[in-house]
């Protein structure tokens, strides 16, 4: 088995978890209520089943390869928040 200490798979059952009742959730309601649309809650819990996935993924390989993933996802998020087409926004009358 991979070396993820014990804490930590805990947090993972809890959140995988969460998960399976969030999706059980919705195809209930979807069964529940016909007429109403919940494509962008299906959608927002499958995003979530992509990023709890890759995440455990990762932190499950490797001290190392999980600190490059997470220097990715900063960079990543610098970058796409410090470009030129999305200025900041600063509180004003503080």
């Amino acid at each position: 088995m991979l070396e993820v200490p014990p804490n930590s798979l805990i947090a993972m059952a809890a959140v995988l978890g969460l998960l399976v009742l969030a999706t059980c959730t919705r195809l209930i309601l979807a069964a529940k209520n016909l007429g109403k649309d919940y494509t962008e809650l299906r959608q927002r819990i499958q995003s979530w089943w992509w990023m709890v996935g890759s995440l455990f993924a990762v932190l499950a390989l490797s001290s190392g390869a999980a600190i490059t993933f997470f220097g990715f996802l900063s960079f990543f998020w610098r970058s796409r928040n410090s470009s030129p087409s999305c200025p900041r926004v600063r509180p004003t009358g503080m």
